[in-house]
């Protein structure tokens, strides 16, 4: 009897995802820095908030349908999640979620079967 072995988990979140999501929380970390300086904080801050929720969804939920071929209800909902941790002003909540799911997203590298070897 032939025993099939079981695929790899799907890790939570394509990997691809969470690096953009801490790319993207320490690009727009400059603006919410000089934006905390100014007059007109609060204004500005939800502008600036408001503008790294949009690019984080759309990164993210592109990266899970396209990369991670998961279905738009999937994507949309995981861009969402990682738009939110990292509108949080400054850079530490995408960051650590980012960080987090990455190390959890177990990067498998394509290394020859055995079979491929002896071709």
């Amino acid at each position: 009897m032939e025993t099939q072995e079981s695929p790899k988990p799907r890790p939570p979140i394509h990997y691809l995802s969470c690096i953009l999501t801490i790319v993207l929380d320490w690009i727009w970390f400059l603006p919410e820095l000089m934006q905390s300086f100014s007059m007109e904080s609060l204004p500005g801050m939800l502008g600036i908030i408001a503008g790294v929720f949009i690019t984080c969804f759309l990164a993210v939920a592109a990266v899970q349908r396209y990369s991670a071929r998961d279905r738009w209800r999937s994507s949309f909902s995981k861009g969402a999640i990682m738009g939110l941790a990292a509108c949080v002003p400054y850079p530490v909540v995408g960051t650590f979620v980012g960080v987090v799911l990455l190390a959890t997203a177990r990067i498998y590298w394509r290394t020859p079967s055995k079979m491929e070897k002896d071709e």
